[in-house]
């Protein structure tokens, strides 16, 4: 037989071999929207929101059955994000299958989570900043600019953020967590109830208030008032650690 023939079938399945190592493209879902300033997420999904641009909202998924579950809505400058109820639980059989939301707004001054989701925040810039974690689920933002901050965790959630605030009022409730280490606050407030971890920094002043077991660290140099029947560990001054 000649060379030829020899490697004619092998030709025929070159392309057939490529496809199959292919990975499938993600399916995309646009929406048109109007403008908004907060968000509201319930649901099992990765959301990244960037502010500075005019108002947009996109969504991918591997499986495009799942994205046209995907409900979206705006209510008074609320933009809401939620799975369709058929769909049960199927966006949290892992991260492959969990639809990405990729959002742009002109500025941010509220997100509210629930149901175990994973949102990360460019900059929020506004008089008032308002962040809530309901359950499980991560909430990041890289830049705040506020004179009021406040962050709220109930359950086991975290919440991370950075940035400059006139005022800052951090509560937990449960084992979940707040990490404003990098945010320069000038008065802050802090209630802990539970066995959570709360870590900021003050300029001015800290009133910290604990009735659980879990750690509180502010640094900076405060004039600090510390109640913390439980007994749980707090620091507060220069010597929390970072």
């Amino acid at each position: 037989m000649t060379l030829p023939r020899l490697l004619a079938p092998l030709l025929l399945l070159a392309p057939l071999l490529l496809l199959s190592a292919t990975p499938a493209l993600a399916a995309e879902r646009v929406w048109n929207i109007g403008s908004f300033d907060r968000v509201r997420v319930d649901g099992p999904f990765e959301v990244r929101v960037a502010t500075g641009g005019s108002p947009r909202a996109r969504a991918s998924a591997s499986d495009p059955a799942l994205l046209e579950r995907l409900r979206l809505s705006n209510e008074g400058g609320t933009l809401s994000l939620r799975l369709d109820r058929e769909t049960g639980d199927r966006a949290a059989r892992g991260s492959d299958a969990a639809p990405v939301f990729t959002l742009s707004t002109v500025s941010l001054r509220g997100v509210t989570m629930l149901s175990g989701a994973k949102v990360a925040v460019t900059r929020m810039a506004a008089e008032r900043v308002d962040l809530g974690v309901t359950g499980t689920g991560s909430l990041s933002v890289d830049e705040v600019a506020a004179q009021q901050v406040n962050a709220t965790v109930i359950g086991s959630g975290a919440i991370r953020l950075a940035g400059r605030a006139g005022k800052a009022r951090l509560l937990t409730n449960g084992p979940g967590s707040i990490d404003a280490a990098d945010l320069s606050a000038g008065d802050l407030f802090v209630s802990m109830d539970g066995a959570g971890e709360t870590r900021a920094a003050a300029r001015y002043s800290a009133e910290i208030t604990s009735s659980g077991m879990g750690r509180i660290d502010v640094s900076g140099n405060p004039k600090c008032v510390v109640r913390a029947a439980a007994g749980g560990p707090v620091t507060c001054g220069t010597s929390a650690p970072r």
